[in-house]
C-alpha cells in the first residue's frame, strides 16, 4: 500500500486549492479554518483529486473526521473512491455523522446503499474507503464497519464528499493511494502550502 496523496488543508479560508476539482453537478469544497467542508449555501460538495497521472483501480481514500460533526442523519463527510470527474457522477462514497456510517455505489447520479449502516463518528475518527477488485470496505479507526462485493465502478480517482445538513460536517486531514507499491503522485499538503 502506497500513500499517493495528502492534504492536512493548513492554509487560508476559501477556496481548496488548484489540486482540487469538483465531479460533475457538484461543486468543490472549501477550507473553513484549516478544515474542507460543504461551502456555504451548497447542499453537497464532491471534491475529486486533480494530479495529472492515472491512479490505479486498487486504490484508497482516507479523511480524519473534522471539529463539526454533521447531526443528520444520511448526511455529513466522507472519502470516495474511483470518482469520476467529468460526464455523469458515478463512484463509491461514505456518508458519517453522529447516527450512522453508509457506504454508497453511484452510478450515472443513482446512488445506491451498499451493505448495512455502520457505527457513528466522532471528531478525530478516521474513515477510510477501499476498492480492491470488486471488494469494497470500509474501517473506521482501523476495524472493517462495512464490506462489500460491487463491480459497478472500476476506474476513477479518490477524494472527499461533504453536505452542508446538520452543521456542515468538517474534515481535517486527507489521504489517498493506492494497494501496491510505487511512486508518489503528489504530496497536496506540500504542494498547496503557497495558498498559506
Amino acid at each position: 500500500m502506497t500513500q499517493r496523496a495528502t492534504d492536512n488543508f493548513q492554509r487560508a479560508d476559501g477556496a481548496i486549492g488548484s489540486n482540487w476539482g469538483s465531479t460533475t453537478s457538484f461543486n468543490t469544497p472549501v477550507i473553513v479554518s484549516h478544515e474542507a467542508r460543504c461551502a456555504s449555501g451548497d447542499s453537497i460538495d464532491a471534491g475529486t483529486t486533480e494530479l495529472g497521472g492515472t491512479w490505479p483501480a486498487n486504490q484508497y481514500s482516507e479523511i480524519t473526521v473534522g471539529s463539526v460533526v454533521g447531526t443528520v442523519t444520511d448526511e455529513g463527510v466522507g472519502a470516495t473512491v474511483r470518482g469520476v470527474f467529468s460526464g455523469n457522477l458515478t463512484m463509491y462514497i461514505t456518508q458519517s455523522n453522529t447516527h450512522e456510517t453508509r457506504l454508497y455505489k453511484v452510478v450515472a447520479g443513482a446512488y445506491t446503499q451498499l451493505g448495512s449502516d455502520g457505527p457513528s463518528v466522532a471528531t478525530g475518527d478516521v474513515i477510510r474507503l477501499t476498492a480492491n477488485g470488486t471488494s469494497i470496505t470500509v474501517t473506521k479507526n482501523g476495524t472493517s464497519i462495512i464490506s462489500v462485493t460491487d463491480s459497478s465502478v472500476t476506474t476513477g480517482t479518490p477524494g472527499i464528499w461533504t453536505t452542508n445538513a446538520g452543521g456542515r460536517g468538517s474534515i481535517s486531514l486527507w489521504a489517498g493511494g493506492d494497494l501496491t507499491s510505487g511512486a508518489s503522485i503528489a504530496v497536496l499538503a506540500s504542494a498547496l502550502n503557497q495558498y498559506q
